[in-house]
């Protein structure tokens, strides 16, 4: 059996902000951020953590979770956009042209990430 390596304070800490930040426990800080987080929405199941559970995670004190694919309900994401977008807006009707604009905007940011990571 190898023998445990005993983790840094530092080590701990980091590993727990980021169980925590990945459980949507800690708000995203920057555009990329939210937008790694615009792509998680609508996959599930995601298994529900405890803090104490992550603690002892980032403590090797108990194993982490298996990481599984959810799976995508397109009804439900695209209920989220629509919201999140009539949120944005306290509440208003976004018109026909408005929608179309906001489409071609994220297609084109998309197709520009995409061309960065290449």
């Amino acid at each position: 059996m190898a023998k445990k390596k005993n983790l840094t304070d530092h080590e701990v800490a980091r590993a727990a902000y980021h169980t925590l930040k990945d459980e949507g426990l800690v708000p995203p800080q920057s555009a990329d951020e939210i937008a790694a987080l615009e792509g998680e929405f609508g996959v599930y199941p995601k298994p529900k953590v405890s803090a104490a559970s992550v603690l002892k995670m980032a403590k090797g004190e108990a194993p982490m979770p298996e990481i599984a694919a959810g799976t995508p309900f397109p009804e439900l994401k695209s209920k989220i956009k629509e919201e999140l977008g009539l949120a944005a807006r306290k509440g208003g009707d976004i018109s026909a042209e408005v929608w179309a604009k906001m489409k071609t905007d994220r297609a084109k940011a998309q197709h520009e990430r995409s061309k960065q990571r290449v």
